[in-house]
């Protein structure tokens, strides 16, 4: 059998095959089987009524080479010269990936992949067009030489056997350890009957045809988490189908852990982020991408303004099942959002899709109970928010009493997200207040009253130093002791407004009480002001706050006083602070 040198440069090809087109080596065995998934297609077409296609893969052994066996439409010996100039017209990427959109293209380049194993391959190969077709016989080395002639073992009937020499380096990708494993995981979805050493291998079932229960069982074990929540995908025009598993654990926005691709069954990604938009992050899924075209490594799908929309579907159809899943199914929603409510509105501000279901869903702590964006958006005007929940529980109260509105918008996204909400609006804008707005929900004291306040503040300043700005104001509601919140910047650590319509701080400015007394209702009031706003105590400021208690509470004259006027002892405020109970808006 006379060797004829390739009409093309064999190196560069395999050069490109093997570190420009490929990620691994062990896909030649899923490029073979696509090899003869396409062939049996082939033969389909040309018979419709050929059944029974199916692949036979013989694992390499000591002294044989692996074998590739398939019963398709098989080469004639024309079509064999011409595969091999086809795939080599050009060594360049780009010129393969354009070769492989015909189908001897795609089959000549499936059978050069085995060239990342092998330096020496063997094809049979009897064409199904005719009853009496001759066996072909094709012999290539990766130096770059070729033979092809009529075999003489000839096949019995059409198809194609490849048979692999494995170089010793790479000689484990053909052997029994490593060949079931490679083709369960490619091609176990394949609706082929795919055999190796004779085991079937394919026909797995498909996650997206399987009950809820069983696409648990499977992500859990494919994917490695439990599912939140599972959404159906499809794409009816391109065929592309599949399902989503949300996340049960917290994923940093705009980074996606990627999704398993197939393609007509056969594996073509296991972390593609492609398919999914990227403010899908709180999902992994696996898909079949239909009939949308692949690249010519088969391992990525094509960008293409189809594949744009295929996304833009499959995006919606998230969307929409969050949207039931809100409707239908509250408290399961409410856990999605309590893992994943800080990327949703990180993705928000850039996604008019995410930023419609945020505004819709999502709600929001206000000092009139909770809102959503769009309820906000609805009422319209002005609205207050703050970008810090110390400074809002500090606040809240006095604001519902004063029957103000002010938001909870402490997320580091919830700026960006409020400034493109207002943007999109024209009822409403969003405004940052910062600590003078509390002040904003007081009434400062006049005449008599405010010298009394200034001087108030002024004893309360020098008694409990550790720089705290004390004032004096009246507010709502009169049960609240004080108020206490972090400054920012500026010479003082935190500010107190303590509050003149509490009886407590009444008998304080009017110096009704003992000086002793005097001391304990300053403390007490500073320190209940920080646990109702949401601060914690310190072990020395907890002890004083009970030493503190102890002694208004005990104290005869106070404890007559309180009980005449009908307000509650010191010690109720703290019970209050504690269990979250009393007057105002609750999350």
């Amino acid at each position: 059998m006379e060797r004829e040198k390739f009409k093309v440069d064999l190196r560069g090809i395999v050069d490109i095959l093997g570190h420009h087109l490929y990620s691994s080596e062990q896909v030649y065995l899923r490029e073979l089987v696509q090899n003869a998934s396409d062939a049996i297609n082939a033969r389909t077409r040309l018979d419709p009524q050929f059944s029974g296609g199916a692949v036979h893969i013989t694992s390499a052994t000591d002294d044989q080479p692996m074998t590739v066996r398939d019963n398709g439409v098989g080469l004639t010996q024309p079509q064999v010269h011409e595969l091999m100039a086809t795939v080599g017209g050009s060594s360049k990427r780009n010129d393969v990936t354009a070769t492989r959109e015909k189908f001897l293209g795609q089959f000549g380049i499936g059978i050069l992949s085995a060239f990342l194993v092998a330096d020496h391959i063997e094809v049979r190969t009897r064409s199904a067009l005719t009853a009496d077709a001759q066996t072909v016989a094709f012999s290539g080395h990766a130096d770059g030489t070729y033979a092809v002639s009529v075999a003489e073992e000839p096949l019995e009937a059409p198809g194609t056997e490849v048979r692999i020499h494995p170089r010793p380096p790479d000689r484990h990708w053909c052997e029994k350890d490593a060949v079931p494993d490679i083709v369960a995981r490619t091609a176990g979805l394949m609706r082929l009957n795919v055999h190796v050493d004779g085991v079937l291998l394919s026909g797995q079932p498909r996650p997206w045809e399987m009950t809820i229960e069983d696409q648990i069982a499977w992500c859990r074990r494919e994917f490695g988490f439990d599912a939140m929540g599972i959404v159906p995908l499809q794409a009816k025009s391109q065929d592309v189908i599949g399902v989503c598993f949300v996340l049960p654990y917290t994923a940093a926005p705009g980074h996606r852990t990627g999704d398993r691709i197939y393609s007509r069954g056969l594996l073509v990604a296991d972390s593609e982020t492609q398919l999914l938009p990227g403010w899908a992050f709180f999902c992994r899924a696996v898909l079949d991408a239909g009939s949308l075209p692949l690249t010519a490594s088969r391992e990525q799908l094509q960008e293409s303004l189809t594949l744009h929309a295929v996304r833009d579907h499959l995006g919606y159809e998230i969307l929409r099942e969050l949207v039931l899943v809100h409707d239908r199914a509250p408290a399961v929603y409410g856990d999605i959002l309590r893992l994943h409510s800080s990327g949703m509105k990180a993705l928000a501000a850039t996604s008019t899709d995410m930023r419609d279901l945020v505004r819709s869903t999502m709600h929001y702590p206000t000092s009139q109970g909770p809102r959503t964006l769009d309820e906000l958006v609805t009422a319209g005007g002005e609205i207050a928010y703050v970008d810090d929940t110390e400074r809002y529980q500090a606040m809240r109260d006095i604001a519902f009493h004063s029957d103000i509105l002010v938001v909870c918008a402490d997320d580091p996204y919830d700026p960006d997200l409020l400034t493109r909400v207002s943007q999109d609006s024209d009822r409403a804008t969003f405004r940052r207040v910062d600590d003078e707005a509390i002040f904003a929900f007081t009434t400062p004291a006049d005449g008599e009253d405010r010298a009394r306040a200034d001087e108030l503040a002024e004893r309360a300043q020098t008694l409990l130093a550790n720089g705290l700005s004390v004032h004096v104001q009246s507010f709502g509601p009169s049960e609240r002791l004080a108020l206490w919140w972090p400054t920012a910047a500026g010479p003082h650590t935190a500010e107190v407004v303590l509050n003149a319509s509490n009886p407590l701080i009444r008998a304080l400015l009017e110096h009704s009480l003992a000086p002793s007394l005097e001391q304990h209702a300053i403390h007490a009031a500073h320190l209940i002001g920080m646990l109702q706003g949401a601060n914690p105590l310190t072990l020395s400021q907890s002890t004083q706050l009970a030493r503190s208690v102890q002694a208004l509470a005990t104290h005869p004259a106070l404890s007559a006083s309180a009980q005449d006027q009908g307000v509650r002892e010191p010690g109720s405020a703290v019970d209050e602070a504690r269990t979250g109970t009393g007057r105002g808006p609750r999350e």
